[in-house]
């Protein structure tokens, strides 16, 4: 009974200081500058801002190609065709969307095909700053050695809504993260 609770208050103890980490390490976003040498952009979807920076990107020059991963899933169609009316060239050429991927590990599987597909040697990650880490994790396990340049977005939190649901929030990314890299840990083998 003891050592089941000594075990317990450790597990307990080891996942609180890992979430002070990951709460304390939020990648911010004013930290990015379009100027570095990345060569494709991916951006995970789940809302229209992303796809929106990840165009940004785009068209400020350095980047030749945009992946719009999980379409569908938290991104409005008429907001995307909206940007492909505004930019029909920058649409034309150098942007693919693909709505197959239905959760952040299969973004990174199309993804990471997508860019051996493009040739991308270095590509912007673009999507919200909490979901960055396990973003980066799903897709640098299937890319190698492509570099990956993170872009993070400051979260969405709507007005008034409770402190109480953003924790929620931001623990269950947090408990995904870690089952991602563990998962990752393991097919590695070690």
């Amino acid at each position: 009974m003891i050592a089941g609770l000594a075990v317990l208050l450790t597990a307990a103890g080891a996942w609180s200081a890992a979430y002070l980490w990951f709460l304390g390490d939020v990648p911010a976003a004013a930290a990015q500058r379009p100027g570095a040498a990345g060569d494709c952009v991916a951006v995970f979807t789940g809302r229209n801002e992303r796809v929106r920076a990840g165009a940004g990107l785009l068209t400020a020059g350095g980047p030749v190609r945009m992946f719009v991963s999980g379409a569908r899933h938290g991104t409005d169609p008429g907001y995307i065709d909206g940007l492909r009316a505004v930019l029909p060239g920058v649409f034309d050429c150098c942007v693919e969307v693909s709505d197959d991927a239905r959760n952040t590990a299969q973004d990174g599987i199309e993804t990471a095909a997508w860019a051996r597909r493009a040739g991308c040697r270095r590509v912007w990650l673009v999507t919200d700053d909490l979901h960055l880490r396990r973003a980066v994790a799903e897709l640098a396990a299937r890319l190698g050695d492509v570099a990956i340049l993170p872009w993070p977005l400051p979260r969405d939190v709507p007005p008034g809504r409770d402190r109480a649901a953003v924790s929620r929030g931001t623990a269950l990314e947090f408990n995904k993260y870690l089952v991602a890299r563990l998962r990752h840990l393991f097919a590695a083998g070690g």
